[in-house]
């Protein structure tokens, strides 16, 4: 099941599994925060940076 398909380098389009509980008809934002959040992630890792994370 999968909430976004990729349709160019830098575009998605959301499935129908995104939808709100109390309105399917409307994008739920937990969907769109991970794909947010992946897409972070894979940017630094594209950048080979690891300054962008808490030092522990």
């Amino acid at each position: 099941m999968a909430y976004f398909r990729r349709t160019g380098a830098t575009t998605f389009q959301p499935t129908e599994h995104v939808g709100g509980a109390w309105k399917t008809d409307e994008q739920h934002v937990a969907p769109t925060l991970g794909l947010l959040a992946h897409l972070v992630e894979t940017d630094r890792e594209a950048r080979g940076r690891d300054d962008l994370a808490p030092r522990g």
